[in-house]
């Protein structure tokens, strides 16, 4: 009797815990989670965007990836901060590189994850800049590993984006 209650009460959790996550089409799930989502926002024509993030998701682990995403962390699929972060996190070299500049794929494609309308782009790049140029320029920079940094960066983006973004 007690293993017949323990399997129908882990059988609720599990349905419980999954029913955001089946409000979504595999579709949405190959174009929004995973690698294949947080890639692909960096293109503004839609059918672009889900070409890549399709692509991605199917060639870099068969869709495994955005599928457990969509189950276990649904929140990440849908843009905002927590895509946000983790794109931070994965391409931070390239992120200071544009940052420097101004301007480049990876910083387009972290204003488009946080659902940066294109013509706010040049004011949350213009504000982000000085702020992270501080940063970058203080003494313990260099001794800050660089999940420390691309904390910083998060936390002065969020600060930049959230007045023009969906974040």
């Amino acid at each position: 009797m007690k293993k017949l209650t323990l399997a129908l009460m882990s059988s609720a959790l599990m349905f419980g815990s999954t029913a955001y996550a089946q409000d979504r089409t595999l579709g949405q799930i190959y174009t929004e989670c995973g690698l294949g989502g947080i890639i692909g926002s960096a293109f503004e024509n839609q059918e672009t965007r889900n070409l890549v993030a399709i692509s991605t998701n199917v060639t870099w682990d068969l869709g495994t990836t955005a599928i457990s995403s969509n189950v276990s962390s649904p929140a990440s699929c849908s843009g905002g901060e927590v895509k946000t972060a983790a794109l931070i996190i994965q391409t931070y070299p390239q992120l200071e590189s544009d940052l420097a500049m101004g301007e480049g794929m990876h910083l387009t494609s972290l204003l488009n994850a946080a659902g940066c309308a294109t013509e706010h782009h040049s004011e949350v790049v213009n504000n982000l800049r000085p702020d992270f140029a501080q940063s970058v320029s203080s003494d313990s920079y260099t001794s800050k590993t660089r999940f420390e940094q691309a904390e910083t960066l998060h936390q002065q983006f969020i600060k930049h984006a959230a007045a023009s973004c969906n974040i």
